[in-house]
């Protein structure tokens, strides 16, 4: 699933969600889940996880007490939902870690720039990097 094969819809708000909180990806991505458009739903999560991640990690005013634990709050109860549907359709999986791995190379996160901390942003993707070598493997 490559950026293009995404719908323009869900690409746009993906644009206006990078000025927004990472957080609001996960609320975006549960709306998607309620209406059973999972490719779009996993999307929005992944892309929100590298963004969260890269905040926390970045951003010396977050705090583990405070986004650290809304972070892992949202990954457990959206990513549960998500990753057990990825999970059975591994090509899908693979193709959303890529088309976020594209929009990534391609988009700055406005809310918290990538500029800031342009280490942390590489060893955050590089996660993301180990994660797509994982599912491959599966």
């Amino acid at each position: 699933m490559e950026n293009n094969q995404l719908p323009d819809s869900l690409l746009q708000q993906a644009a206006l969600l990078e000025e927004q909180h990472p957080s609001a990806f996960y609320i975006s991505s549960a709306e998607y889940c309620k209406q059973e458009k999972f490719p779009e739903a996993a999307f929005l999560f992944y892309l929100g996880q590298l963004r969260y991640r890269y905040f926390n990690a970045a951003n010396p005013a977050c705090k583990d007490d405070e986004d650290g634990a809304l972070l892992a709050s949202l990954n457990e109860v959206v990513g549960t939902v998500i990753n057990g549907w990825l999970g059975k359709h591994k090509t899908i999986w693979v193709d959303t870690i890529e088309a976020v791995q594209a929009w990534d190379a391609t988009h700055d996160f406005i809310f918290y720039s990538k500029q800031n901390n342009q280490q942390k942003q590489a060893d955050i993707s590089n996660g993301l990097n180990k994660l797509l070598a994982m599912v491959k493997e599966i």
